[in-house]
C-alpha cells in the first residue's frame, strides 16, 4: 500500500513539473472566486477484513473482474472554491456494499484449531473530506495543490456468519464514527486543448484509533466546453480503524464516471 502511495504521489509531482502550453483554470474570472462541482457515480469494490463485538472476523476479498460483474453504485459529490492561490475542498462520499466472505468460528467441542465458514459483511459508510488547499505551482499546462484538512468517517456494519453443519448462525450490527486528519497533494495536467489528466494522493491515520488511512484517484477528463468535461476515474480508498472489538480494516477500489463543471 505504501509503495501504491509514494507512485501516485511521484506521478502528480511529474505532471506538475512538465512544461506548459495553454492555462487551465476554474473559471473565467481569475480575479474572483472560482468554483469546480464534480458528481459521479463509483463502482465500488471492497477487500479486508471487519469485526464487531461478540462475532468472529470476517475476511472479504473480491477481485476486479467480480467487481464488474456485480458493481455496487456508490455515489460522491466533490465541490471546490478557490480564490487565486487559496482555495477549499469538499468531498462527500456514501456507498452500501454487501460482499460474500470467510469467517473463522471455533469447532466444537474444541476451540481450536477453528473452522472457516461462509460469511457476509453489509457496510453503509458516509464518509466527508473538508480540506483547505494552497497552490504551490500554476502554469498554463496545469497546477499543484497541497491539501490538508479533515476527514469523517460513519460505518455501520451487518455480520451474518451461518453454517447448518455446525450449527452457527450468528448476526449482528454495528455503527461507528471518527474524524481522521489527512494531508496530501492534487494535480491536473492538460494533454491537449480537450484532454486532461487529474489526480489526488492523501495519507491519514493521525486520527484517534485509526492505525492508517490513504485516498487515491486518478482521473482523465474530456472537455466537452470551456466550462464542463467528462471524467473518468480509478480510485482506491482505504482505512484501518481498531476500536475495542469493533475493526474495520478494509480497502475500497473500483472505476467512476462523472461530470466536471467550472462556473
Amino acid at each position: 500500500m505504501h509503495l501504491e502511495l509514494k507512485q501516485a504521489v511521484g506521478a502528480i509531482l511529474a505532471l506538475s513539473f512538465t512544461s506548459s502550453v495553454q492555462s487551465h483554470d476554474l473559471g473565467p474570472d481569475h480575479d474572483g472566486w472560482q468554483f469546480r462541482l464534480t458528481p459521479y457515480v463509483w463502482g465500488a469494490g471492497m477487500d479486508g477484513r471487519v469485526a464487531q463485538f461478540g462475532l468472529p472476523t470476517t475476511h472479504i476479498s473480491q477481485s476486479f473482474g467480480e467487481v464488474l460483474d456485480n458493481l455496487k453504485l456508490g455515489g460522491m459529490l466533490a465541490v471546490e472554491a478557490r480564490k487565486d492561490r487559496f482555495g477549499l475542498l469538499a468531498d462527500v462520499l456514501h456507498v452500501r456494499l454487501g460482499e460474500s466472505g470467510q469467517a473463522v468460528v471455533p469447532a466444537p467441542p474444541a476451540p481450536i484449531p477453528g473452522i472457516s465458514v461462509k460469511a457476509r459483511a453489509s457496510v453503509n459508510l458516509t464518509t466527508a473530506l473538508f480540506a483547505g488547499q494552497y497552490r504551490t505551482i500554476d502554469m498554463p499546462q496545469g497546477y499543484l495543490d497541497l491539501i490538508a484538512g479533515v476527514r469523517h468517517w460513519s460505518v455501520n456494519t451487518r455480520i451474518t456468519i451461518s453454517s447448518q453443519a455446525l450449527g452457527v448462525n450468528l448476526s449482528g450490527q454495528e455503527s461507528e464514527s471518527w474524524n481522521d486528519a489527512m494531508v496530501g497533494a492534487k494535480a491536473l495536467y492538460k494533454l491537449d486543448d480537450r484532454f486532461y489528466t487529474l489526480g489526488m494522493a492523501m495519507i491519514g491515520g493521525f486520527g484517534s484509533n485509526v492505525r492508517s488511512s490513504s485516498d487515491i484517484m486518478l482521473g482523465l477528463g474530456y472537455s466537452l466546453n470551456d466550462r464542463a468535461a467528462l471524467l473518468l476515474s480509478y480510485r482506491h480508498l482505504a482505512v484501518d480503524y481498531r476500536k475495542s472489538d469493533f475493526v474495520y480494516d478494509t480497502r475500497m477500489h473500483g472505476p467512476g464516471i462523472g461530470l466536471d463543471y467550472r462556473f
